[in-house]
């Protein structure tokens, strides 16, 4: 699809109990609407970064920092145990 997306748009999600820690492989799927926006608009932006070098909205130190909460939030899920940034 091109563009923003037409008014109304629906995408479906599926949660899934993957690896039967909720016993008996629970799935549970439903239909959420797209929030209005215009995804093009991303590739504008970098196009602009590579080639005009325009700043970025986000830089790439804050997605490193949020990829490190993102991380041990994942870490700590599996563990159990508290993980220290």
């Amino acid at each position: 699809m091109r563009g923003p997306h037409p008014r109304g748009a629906r995408g479906s999600q599926a949660l899934r109990d993957a690896d039967n820690r909720l016993g008996r492989g629970l799935q549970h799927v439903s239909t959420v609407k797209t929030l209005p926006g215009d995804w093009t608009a991303y590739y504008r932006t970098l196009a602009d970064h590579l080639l005009e070098g325009k700043d970025l909205p986000v830089k790439p130190e804050q997605v490193r920092e949020a990829m490190a909460v993102f991380d041990a939030a994942k870490k700590s899920a599996k563990t159990g145990e508290t993980v220290k940034l």
